[in-house]
């Protein structure tokens, strides 16, 4: 049986390092199904194998043609279509090997594969192989995400201190919204909501949501980049005595209700960054955020926006915080 290493099994759904800012040692105050306590940035916002590729049928893979390559710009179809016959290599050859068995595999010939030596031993490639293939299975969609994540860490750094320059290149711009898709994609609150917005079970939108995120995220990116000068970055200082919270669902569509489940038709996006910034994704023309944040009512505002559309947990740097917003939360659940 394979046994994946606990950082593997322990899958986040919102990306471990955002949340350092507002951490200490580790622990991160927290609210969660009616409690209030410090957890360990280890354990929260994450589930079992989240990201763990499903096996596809030929009826899934139509399933995902109708809803969501079928409806992407005809230049992405191509790549979402690789993509999810990417997904089910690893399920084939884990499937030919249970089928086959050891004693089916032993039938091969290796001297004529020209492997020698140590290569030689039947046992063992078939060890190598299933534990491959489930490795695979279990690890290659949160790979390709804590590639996303390593490659934007040095712009997190520049938000952080306020510097949006790197959104003026064309690539690093790209860098960008392509980390903003995943991370507004990424969380089980649009999983859930993705259901009702493609009138389909959540029991099939969970199982195969994996691959529906990976071709959504890659969709919305590819619209952000195709009109990313109209779109700017700003990054607000909070100088007020409230601190910004934060949630399981960091990324919010300010155009959006988080009430229903409706799609609006524009999208500007919100991401509170650490207790004191926080970064704003909005059109050209928008001129409505100032890059310091003066008033505590416009800090409670969006701090009660990300509590109305977290999934089932906020996040602060203290106790006191998390007490004052978990009552929306509480009321959006």
């Amino acid at each position: 049986m394979l046994k994946l290493c606990v950082e593997k099994i322990n899958q986040h759904y919102v990306w471990r390092a955002y949340l350092r800012p507002w951490s200490t040692n580790g622990q991160i105050h927290s609210y969660r199904h009616g409690v209030v306590r410090p957890r360990s940035l280890r354990r929260v916002a994450s589930a079992k194998l989240f990201y763990s590729i499903p096996e596809i049928s030929a009826k899934d893979v139509a399933y995902i043609k109708l809803l969501v390559i079928d409806k992407s710009v005809e230049g992405m179809k191509e790549i979402h279509r690789r993509y999810v016959v990417q997904c089910q290599k690893p399920w084939m050859v884990k499937r030919y090997l249970e089928r086959v068995g050891l004693e089916g595999f032993k039938k091969i010939n290796l001297q004529a594969l020209d492997l020698e030596g140590e290569q030689l031993n039947h046992e063992k490639l078939y060890e190598d192989a299933v534990r491959e293939a489930d490795e695979a299975i279990a690890n290659d969609e949160e790979d390709y995400l804590g590639r996303v994540e390593t490659g934007f860490f040095p712009l997190l750094k520049l938000l952080l201190n306020g510097d949006t320059s790197f959104y003026a290149e064309a690539k690093t711009a790209g860098e960008f919204v392509r980390f903003i898709s995943v991370q507004y994609l990424r969380t089980k609150k649009i999983r859930e909501e993705m259901a009702d917005t493609f009138e389909a079970s959540l029991k099939d939108i969970a199982r195969l949501w994996t691959v529906f995120a990976h071709i959504l995220a890659n969709n919305v990116g590819r619209s952000f980049f195709g009109g990313f000068r109209d779109y700017k970055i700003v990054v607000v200082e909070n100088v007020t005595l409230a601190r910004f919270i934060t949630g399981d669902q960091p990324v919010i569509n300010l155009h959006g209700n988080p009430f229903t489940r409706e799609v609006p038709d524009n999208i500007e996006l919100y991401y509170p960054l650490s207790p004191t910034k926080a970064l704003f994704y909005v059109k050209a023309t928008n001129n409505n955020h100032p890059p310091v944040m003066t008033d505590t009512a416009e800090v409670e505002k969006y701090n009660i926006l990300i509590a109305q559309y977290a999934h089932e947990q906020i996040f602060a740097d203290s106790e006191e915080a998390v007490h004052k917003y978990k009552r929306y939360v509480e009321s959006a659940e």
